[in-house]
Parts: C-alpha cells; structure tokens; sequence
C-alpha cells in the first residue's frame, strides 16, 4: 500500500488521512525550512506533529429546574438537579396532615421501569426541608422525573419535570 498525499497548504499536509503539521512554522521562532516531514519524509520536517481534532464541547454538568406539587393545603416546592447519572430533588415540604414525597426518574415519557426512585418519611403537619437523590445510572442520565405528594401509597397528586 503506497501513501496518497491528499492536501499541501502552508504549513501542514494531510497524508493517508492524518493531518501533520510542521511545528513552529507560524511561530515567533525561525520558520521552518528543512525539506522533508520527519513523520513522513514529505514536506517540511522540522519536529512534525500529527494534529488532533479539538475536542468535543460537553454537554452542560447540569440543568436545574423549578418545581412545585400541592396536595389539598400541602405543597412540596424547589428545584429539580438533572446531572449525568443522577437526579437531585431538593425543596421544602408544607405538610398539613401527613404527607411524603416520591421521586423517579426516566428516559422518556412513560418508559417503565423508571432508572430510578426514592421516597421521603411521613411528616405531619411541619413544615421540612426534603432532599431526594434519584439514581439514573444511564449514559446521559434522566430526561424527567416524577415527583408525587401523597397521603397514602394509592393516592396522591404527580408532576412531571423534564430537563
């Protein structure tokens, strides 16, 4: 198999689809004038490097978001953390009567099983900060999240979040 050199600009060229570049040509130092690649023997030569792609933007670490459910004259208010396996409810909860808070978490809408859940004690008639990790151990972690207050394990009021 020979080598095919595809492009020659300047300072770099790009042989057998990698792309070399001859250091220190468009520097402050003495360009460089040597007359063969020392990857390649082609073009150029002094100390030649492969170049790289620069490297992919990650997404953001992670989104928060507001939320809030009442049941009746209780309500469970605050901030959703989507991250990238994981999904932290964090809020106060106003009780009146006994309440808990559930959480989980999803790829999609109306996807079962959920990635993961969680679920706070009983509190009565207080007034509590409530925070809730909900696993997601998923490449890119949840998409939405379930939050429901309820009185018993059968009934209750749900809202959904989504990233």
């Amino acid at each position: 198999m020979g080598t095919e050199l595809i492009k020659q600009e300047g300072d770099f060229h790009v042989l057998n689809a990698e792309v070399h570049v001859v250091s220190g040509a468009n520097s402050s130092q003495t360009p460089c004038r040597a007359t063969s690649c020392g990857r390649c023997g082609r073009f150029g030569g002094c100390r030649a490097r492969v170049a790289t792609a620069p490297a992919a933007t990650a997404a953001p670490a992670s989104v928060s978001r507001p939320f809030t459910v009442k049941y009746g004259a209780s309500i469970y208010k605050g901030t959703v953390n989507f991250s990238a396996r994981n999904v932290t409810i964090t809020g106060t909860l106003h009780a009146v009567g006994c309440r808990y808070v559930k959480a989980e978490a999803y790829v999609g809408v109306d996807t079962n099983p959920p990635l993961g859940r969680n679920q706070s004690p009983y509190y009565c008639n207080t007034n509590v900060p409530i925070t809730l990790p909900v696993p997601a151990n998923k490449p890119g972690g949840a998409d939405n999240v379930d939050i429901s207050l309820s009185a018993d394990a059968d009934n209750g009021y749900l809202t959904t979040v989504f990233k």
